[in-house]
């Protein structure tokens, strides 16, 4: 199947330290919209499993020891094309050459979502996954995915996508964490 779906991923006060969370880094939000029809902004966090924030302890697992975290707010179109996340580690291999990085368990976590949000769906393997707020999907390492075009929203989407990683210790020791990037 390649996905699992986890309903009621955060509780409450998670959630509301989350919302302090995103605010705090309001400053780092910054469009990478790719199109005219597009309105999208970003920022990242990577963190490893010692300073990875509170309210994401649901992203941990025994098998991780680097979490790449993407908040994105989409409020028109957005439509992904087919992909598989490596975000961290194409900048990780760039950054040191000839690092042996294998591609991410990626979480998506649906954060905020207008329920009469039209479009905007995951597509993974030509099943189409309406987003849910407060869920989260687990996408298994090199599973390619897409998202169809937000046609109509009142409010953004914001997703929170996590990068699940096994950095091997004598690479991990020289990434820098916390470290927070724009867009």
């Amino acid at each position: 199947m390649g996905y699992q779906i986890t309903e009621s991923f955060l509780n409450k006060e998670e959630i509301e330290i989350t919302k302090k969370w995103l605010s705090k880094y309001d400053f780092l939000w910054k469009d990478f919209s790719t199109d005219k029809e597009t309105k999208r902004k970003a920022f990242t966090g990577t963190f490893t499993k010692d300073n990875l924030p509170i309210q994401f302890k649901n992203f941990k697992t025994n098998k991780h020891n680097l979490y790449h975290i993407v908040a994105i707010s989409t409020l028109k179109s957005g439509s992904i094309e087919p992909h598989i996340d490596s975000d961290f580690r194409d900048r990780l291999i760039s950054e040191i050459p000839g690092s042996m990085v294998s591609f991410p368990q990626t979480v998506i976590y649906y954060f905020e979502i207008d329920e009469n949000m039209k479009g905007g769906s995951l597509v993974i393997n030509n099943v189409s996954i309406k987003p849910v707020k407060n869920s989260a999907i687990t996408i298994e390492p090199k599973t390619s995915h897409s998202v169809t075009s937000i046609t109509e929203t009142g409010k953004p989407r914001i997703a929170l996508v996590c990068e699940r990683y096994f950095i091997r210790g004598n690479i991990l020791k020289n990434i820098k964490t916390p470290d927070y990037r724009e867009g």
